[in-house]
């Protein structure tokens, strides 16, 4: 089945297919007319439940389920991104293992791609699974919260910060940690 995602940052109305060789395709709309077709996901395998999202930076993003060289039985979850300048990034598989996946989907705004789908866990269960990935801008420490008090200068510790976004997202504070020491 075809899937759409209509681009605001550039007005295009975007299509993506499986072709009868297994490939994806993919195809843009403008005011001017229907975009050449551009075919990727060229690896081996069937391809099956291809999506696209666009971000408001005008980038396209790109799923589908490519059936692994190992057997047919195995099926991952790949990702594309295509820039707002044209520029392809590179393929990524966003799942491992030898699971039996379907019904792949894609959501992208303000630098936040979300991917779902649908994996088979047992003999006759099937499950949700997500994958996310948030760029964050304008990051800063809110606060140091270890180590803290005097901190003798041949020790060895792991401090830890909470680090918050002052942009336009609003992401919760989250810890980050790293180790500082001796590194003989």
């Amino acid at each position: 089945l075809p899937c759409v995602a209509w681009n605001c940052y550039d007005g295009t109305f975007n299509v993506v297919w499986i072709a009868n060789d297994s490939s994806i395709l993919w195809r843009a709309r403008t005011v001017e007319g229907w975009s050449d077709t551009v075919r990727f996901g060229v690896w081996a395998g069937e391809k099956s439940s291809p999506s696209v999202a666009a971000d408001n930076s005008g980038n396209l993003h790109f799923v589908w389920v490519n059936e692994d060289s190992t057997s047919q039985r195995h099926k991952q979850v790949c990702y594309q991104k295509r820039t707002n300048t044209g520029i392809w990034g590179e393929f990524r598989t966003l799942t491992e293992g030898g699971n039996l996946r379907d019904r792949v989907s894609i959501t992208a705004r303000m630098g936040t791609v979300q991917v779902v789908w649908s994996e088979r866990v047992g003999t006759f269960n099937w499950a949700v699974r997500a994958r996310r990935k948030t760029q964050a801008r304008d990051v800063g420490v809110i606060r140091i919260e270890l180590p803290q008090g005097v901190i003798d200068s041949g020790s060895a510790f792991a401090p830890v910060a909470l680090i918050g976004n002052f942009g336009d997202f609003n992401e919760p504070p989250v810890p980050v940690w790293f180790a500082v020491g001796d590194s003989a």
